[in-house]
């Protein structure tokens, strides 16, 4: 990829004769080998995708005298000091195909929300007309499935939290582009729409004529009529009836999840994954956008997945806890750091493996190898102490004397109310 410094004023594309899918668009349209990532980029400027530029130079023909386009800029590496982090790496999303029930990628007539999303957009591919993959034809009715992977024990246990909002979006969208000409359902499990307004969107879309259909997570399925190519959706309801819809459209609202590379980064930073991938912040109550490592915060759907006005929020305040940090010219940390008896360690390296942060490093000390703590990084958790075989590590305030003196003075309490 090659970087291009200009104005953003798109001739050097429109004389680009090469086109590739276009990634921004789910594919479902095409974008040139000279480009600018998506329509909202920051900077407006151009890039070069050299996996399918054919180095024609047609683009630095176009360009002129204004020389913007390098072709020998080459990647590169900068260190950059900081005094603070904000990771906010955002999301991924679950592709389905291997949900055969879905019929995704089988099926050309059932999208994936994201899909649906382009099409029905104005700036998408297809100028905000929703058309079929099979025939090019604009649907008469479209269903909408909740929980594509979500709040599954065979996928991901959790909810995916925007899915309903936006399965309303469209639904409404849907209603207001075709009215009557075309027939709208929802197969949902539960309806979650439990913030400052949401509820009204959803009686919104009920008085709009959309149809939702409460049915349960399993025994779903979407079979394809071959000749006609249209779908038909099977469930089952909470009463134990089986239901079906026939529709010309399914989109599906597949699961989020962690971002591509996150537990690389969990690794990097030394900060904590939960077991859904999702980053841990300190505290989910007092502390929700710190980490356990001072000076490294998080910001939306990195920590767990959000709608907007939640990933606003949180991102506000890790960029007033960043800059809390920043306007200190020294930062003053709490003194309960691990201590080391040099006589009783051995150097046998335990603490050092169990450490998470980093913190002790084993030294020769002479001849004798020995385990110091660089305390700017402890963060007197205790487990090196616990750890260590020769008894070698202390916690300040917190002794094996001190820890079974409390534990006496609480059982002579408790056999005085005995």
């Amino acid at each position: 990829m090659v970087c291009v410094s200009g104005t953003g004023c798109g001739e050097c594309r429109d004389a680009c004769p090469i086109e590739y899918p276009n990634y921004a668009d789910m594919f479902l349209g095409v974008r040139k080998a000279i480009s600018i990532p998506f329509g909202q980029a920051v900077p407006l400027t151009h890039t070069i995708n050299r996996d399918y530029c054919i180095e024609c130079y047609k683009c630095v023909d176009a360009c002129g005298a204004r020389e913007a386009i390098n072709f020998d800029q080459k990647p590169e590496e900068i260190d950059v000091n900081v005094g603070a982090i904000v990771v906010a790496t955002g999301y991924g999303m679950y592709d389905p195909k291997d949900m055969a029930w879905t019929g995704y990628g089988r099926f050309s007539n059932v999208f994936t929300a994201l899909e649906f999303e382009r099409l029905i957009l104005a700036a998408g591919p297809t100028g905000g007309k929703v058309i079929r993959a099979s025939d090019g034809q604009k649907p008469h009715s479209v269903a909408f499935i909740q929980c594509v992977g979500s709040r599954d024990i065979n996928k991901f246990e959790y909810c995916s939290s925007f899915c309903c909002m936006y399965t309303l979006k469209h639904s409404v969208m849907l209603k207001e582009k075709y009215r009557e000409a075309i027939e709208v359902y929802v197969f949902y499990n539960d309806m979650r729409s439990n913030f400052k307004g949401y509820e009204e969107f959803f009686n919104r879309a009920l008085k709009s004529g959309v149809k939702f259909i409460r049915v349960k997570l399993e025994n779903r399925k979407i079979t394809e009529d071959p000749k006609t190519k249209n779908l038909t959706v099977c469930g089952v309801t909470e009463d134990g009836n089986p239901v079906s819809v026939e529709a010309e459209m399914v989109v599906l609202a597949n699961a989020a999840i962690p971002s591509q590379g996150a537990s690389e980064l969990a690794r990097i930073l030394n900060i904590p994954l939960g077991k859904d991938g999702f980053f841990v912040e300190c505290q989910p109550k007092i502390r929700p956008t710190d980490t356990e490592v001072p000076g490294i915060f998080m910001a939306g759907a990195c920590q767990g997945l959000k709608d907007i006005p939640y990933s606003v929020a949180q991102g506000s305040a890790a960029a007033a806890q960043a800059a809390s940090v920043l306007s200190k010219s020294s930062w003053s940390v709490e003194p309960l750091v691990a201590k080391v008896n040099e006589e009783l360690c051995s150097g046998c390296k335990v603490c050092e493996s169990a450490c998470g942060y980093r913190a002790i490093k084993v030294e020769k000390i002479g001849d004798k190898p020995v385990a110091k703590v660089v305390e700017g990084l402890c963060r007197g958790c205790g487990i090196c102490s616990s750890a260590c075989p020769m008894d070698a590590i202390t916690m300040p305030n917190y002794s094996d004397t001190q820890i079974v003196a409390q534990i006496q003075a609480v059982m002579k309490r408790k056999s005085r109310k005995a």
